[in-house]
């Protein structure tokens, strides 16, 4: 399994070079074949087991049957991966249309924990989880790791960037895969993923057009550029567009007006329609007189892409994903 990654990570690299973008994947992807031979060593069955997820090494004593996923991020995957009777909490999330991925399986799970970024760890104790998996983006959802650890429970914390990207994705499928004792589960989504990807790659080799691409979100009624640290920026990349966030080196979200948009003057924008919302939270801003001369919009290149499709919660969706951007770029 080790040596088709690592193929694979060189095809990317090309097309990505190819694409005359500099969107590279995040830190996470360069420890990827390093977690993944790690994991594949293991015997499903040799308990106990340590996992390493990032800079953190965490022993797991015996294969989990009491799991407690607190995001929608990680809970999908091991989804996809294990029973849902193994299950003894997810994330409200994994349950929603529009942002769950495993929806039918996330159904059959008999607690569904409140949506916020602050989980109750009490709560999460009174569950007694043998194996609890995270996503620590904020100080909260860090300081319930911490009393969950202090307390002798095995967590998995992963960051935001580990479902930034393809390859961020796929190391994180093998973590998972290896601290649920379903590695050859994992290993054969990974091949999928590997499949699915590689098609879409190959279509994109022969493009010399690279559009430039602003991508959009919208949250609590405010509408944001996307960083270059993104799942959709990192597929658009891949696709063979020009990101703007990577060639602009914007780390995180900013506000979108119309001024910085008439600066970046995309070629096509690309908007994140979250939980179905479409394209209702941008029309006030991208309809803006003073946006009619950007090409994008003369051209009526402006374009929603489902969250359940690329974003940080998309997983095994994430290769229709690419799929569907490059369409849109190239019109395949």
């Amino acid at each position: 399994m080790t040596g088709s990654k690592t193929t694979f990570i060189a095809t990317m690299a090309l097309a990505v070079l190819f694409a005359t973008t500099s969107c590279a994947e995040p830190p996470a992807n360069t420890a990827r074949d390093e977690v993944a031979s790690a994991a594949a060593s293991v015997s499903e069955e040799s308990w106990p087991r340590t996992v390493t997820v990032g800079e953190s090494s965490v022993t797991i004593a015996a294969k989990p049957v009491r799991i407690a996923a607190l995001s929608s991020e990680t809970g999908d995957l091991a989804l996809a991966l294990a029973d849902p009777s193994r299950f003894v909490a997810i994330a409200a999330g994994s349950v929603a249309e529009g942002t769950g991925t495993q929806l039918a399986a996330a159904g059959k799970v008999g607690t569904v924990l409140p949506a916020g970024t602050t989980p109750d760890p009490e709560r999460v104790l009174a569950l007694n989880p043998d194996l609890v998996l995270l996503t620590g983006r904020h100080g909260g959802e860090q300081q319930t790791q911490k009393v969950l650890e202090e307390l002798g429970i095995p967590v998995l914390a992963f960051s935001s960037a580990d479902f930034a990207s393809l390859g961020g994705l796929e190391n994180s499928i093998d973590v998972l895969g290896a601290a649920l004792g379903q590695q050859a589960d994992a290993d054969a989504l990974i091949s999928e993923l590997h499949d699915m990807t590689d098609a879409v790659i190959a279509q994109v080799a022969g493009v010399t057009d690279s559009p430039r691409v602003l991508s959009l979100m919208a949250r609590g009624g405010k509408v944001f550029i996307l960083s270059a640290e993104s799942m959709l920026n990192s597929l658009v990349g891949i696709s063979g567009g020009d990101a703007i966030a990577v060639s602009s080196d914007i780390t995180a979200a900013i506000p979108a007006d119309v001024e910085t948009i008439v600066a970046m003057n995309p070629d096509v924008i690309l908007v994140e329609d979250f939980q179905g919302a479409g394209l209702a939270p941008f029309e006030a801003l991208l309809g803006h007189a003073a946006l009619a001369a950007v090409p994008a919009i003369v051209d009526s290149e402006v374009h929603t892409v489902s969250s359940t499709l690329a974003s940080a919660t998309s997983g095994l969706n994430t290769a229709d994903g690419l799929a569907v951007i490059a369409e849109l770029l190239h019109g395949f």
